[in-house]
């Protein structure tokens, strides 16, 4: 994904970001003037986000390629490091993905020696699934790389900056699980 920004920091202090995908295929995502009305400006902030994350996403993504991993295999090796072992349903709600998904992420992260499954002697419904020494080894080694990226790509922010812009995503993602959490509710009732 290659980006351009193109700015003019007058008065009005406008920008606008524009977001060339493979094949060359542009999006205009953002555009940030605040001469706009609240509403206009909220969806450009909203817009200006989903560009951030998809820019993260990608870059993870061939970050964790490196590694021969997918995204979803990298978090799963966080989740499980972080655990004396979780169940196929928990890691499914850590990743924010459905059951049968993480069964298939979990059968390849088997094969290729990773994890293993251990069925639970009191109840063998429950399988907890755990890393192997290899499954740590390759947890840190991909874990250093993505430390290494982020550091390198947050240097550009002063560490009162850091402080703020963790403080504003803290507010947001916050808002955003109690608002999922409303929708599950309604959603079960």
């Amino acid at each position: 994904i290659d980006v351009s920004r193109s700015s003019s920091f007058s008065i009005l202090k406008t920008f606008s970001y524009d977001v060339t995908f493979p094949g060359n295929k542009s999006i205009l995502f953002a555009t940030v003037d605040n001469t706009m009305t609240h509403e206009k400006y909220a969806m450009a902030l909203y817009r200006l986000v989903t560009e951030v994350f998809i820019l993260l996403d990608d870059a993870e993504r061939r970050t964790m390629q490196q590694h021969n991993l997918s995204l979803r295999q990298f978090n799963a090796l966080l989740h499980l490091g972080n655990s004396d072992g979780l169940s196929i349903n928990e890691l499914s709600t850590h990743l924010l993905c459905d059951k049968s998904n993480e069964t298939r992420i979990v059968e390849t992260m088997k094969q290729e020696g990773l994890v293993t499954r251990q069925p639970n002697p009191n109840d063998r419904r429950y399988v907890s699934v755990r890393l192997t020494e290899a499954g740590k080894r390759l947890r840190d080694a991909a874990e250093a790389t993505q430390r290494a990226y982020v550091e390198d790509r947050l240097k550009i922010f002063s560490p009162e900056e850091q402080q703020t812009l963790s403080e504003l995503l803290f507010r947001l993602r916050n808002n955003l699980k109690a608002h999922l959490q409303t929708l599950n509710s309604a959603s079960q009732s």
